[in-house]
């Protein structure tokens, strides 16, 4: 079992005992296609429990997890917490995927009145390259325990692209000052820019609606010329055509070896009614 200097953890609500939020997390590589659940035990240590308050705001405790190393995606999360239901969103956009309501955990802690409740999750993250997910955990009261949450890390098929940053601070100290930057620059952080606008408007419901967003903010920016535009808009396009051939080429693939398995299974029964 790895530490957790490999993730970090946030939340929008204050720590009120317990240890460091990211000193919750546990990592741990795996290299399965098939998701081996872990035991409580794995999940749980007395010493990595944390206690979250809820703050002035009424807002759902939201729970930020991503990973330091971006040549590895999170293939796997396991979650104990007193919460009952949370939804998951995924990557820097905040994609939302799921809503999720747990199972309750088997502990021997647990009072046998029923006044505390431990919940068990256990969440497959199926969409490749992703090195971080939101979890909004939704409860009625004013607090929050979290006992442990273990993530199966596994390599990331998106090599070290996936969650590079790029500072912009230092991009726009560098324009204030004079200093010349290529025109490929240029573009890199107006791109940059408009995504991370794109990001404040809230969770983007697919690819295209992201795209046209884009293009229309793109269109509004009245100080660069319509030639940056236009590449801008032509370089989008062909990342998303890249994307899409890539997901239909896994997809031919997950369908090939399922049809395999398929015939087998079906060879496999019909000589056992021959025998």
């Amino acid at each position: 079992m790895e530490s957790s200097i490999t993730a970090l953890a946030e939340s929008n609500w204050k720590r009120v005992g317990g240890c460091e939020l990211s000193q919750t997390l546990q990592t741990r590589t795996t290299h399965e296609d098939i998701f081996i659940r872990p035991s409580l035990d794995e999940i749980i240590r007395d010493e990595n429990a944390v206690l979250l308050k809820k703050g002035e705001s009424n807002d759902a405790c939201e729970l930020l997890v991503c990973l330091k190393r971006p040549f590895y995606k999170i293939d796997s999360l396991s979650l104990v917490c007193t919460t009952p239901k949370l939804e998951l969103f995924l990557g820097p956009l905040k994609e939302y995927a799921e809503t999720l309501y747990g199972e309750t955990a088997d502990d021997e802690d647990d009072n046998d009145d029923g006044e505390v409740f431990s919940y068990r999750y256990d969440i497959e993250v199926q969409k490749s390259g992703i090195t971080e997910v939101l979890l909004k955990l939704l409860t009625p009261t004013d607090d929050i325990c979290i006992f442990g949450i273990l993530i199966q890390m596994a390599p990331n098929p998106n090599g070290i692209t996936t969650g590079t940053e790029i500072n912009m601070e230092n991009v726009q100290k560098m324009l204030n000052t004079g200093q010349k930057i290529s025109p490929n620059a240029e573009k890199c952080m107006l791109f940059m820019q408009t995504a991370k606008q794109m990001q404040s408007m809230g969770n983007v419901q697919s690819n295209s609606t992201l795209l046209e967003h884009m293009k229309q903010a793109l269109a509004n920016r009245e100080t660069h010329s319509s030639e940056l535009e236009a590449a801008l808009k032509t370089h989008i396009d062909n990342r998303f055509e890249q994307l899409e051939r890539k997901i239909t080429t896994h997809l031919n693939t997950l369908l090939s070896e399922q049809n395999e398995k398929l015939d087998k299974i079906l060879q496999i029964m019909e000589n056992g009614k021959l025998n």
